[in-house]
């Protein structure tokens, strides 16, 4: 977990542009990487609702007494709040990718104003 969610793996601040007060940055270099682990995360989160949905598609007590629909209940109510869970998570994650794409083109389109003003500011000393 470390690798996706903290320390020197992620940098050190997306701040501003992933939305508020502290945050991390990142090397342009590494907001790419960074990117894809946050989508890889994304996609495993995705096939953990898959697998969740298929459990709960198949929840049929073995027998019509009361243990049977009791224990069946239990696990049904376990998957949903699982669900529940996976889906916040996911949504947290997509949110999150959403920032750092948005960080990276806050980042890129900085990087070309600068690099423009710089190569002005260098054309009026060759003048």
């Amino acid at each position: 977990m470390r690798q996706v969610y903290g320390g020197t793996a992620l940098g050190a601040g997306v701040a501003a542009a992933a939305g508020g007060g502290g945050g991390y940055e990142f090397k342009p270099e590494e907001i790419d990487g960074v990117i894809a682990r946050w989508e890889s995360l994304r996609d495993e989160f995705l096939a953990d609702q898959q697998a969740i949905d298929a459990m709960l598609g198949v929840m049929q007590p073995p027998a019509e007494d009361q243990a049977s629909t009791g224990f069946t209940r239990s696990v049904s109510d376990g998957l949903s709040s699982l669900y529940d869970s996976n889906m916040s998570m996911l949504d947290y994650v997509n949110d999150y990718i959403a920032k750092l794409k948005d960080a990276k083109g806050a980042t890129e389109n900085a990087d070309a104003s600068n690099a423009e003003s710089a190569g002005s500011f260098m054309k009026a000393f060759e003048a």
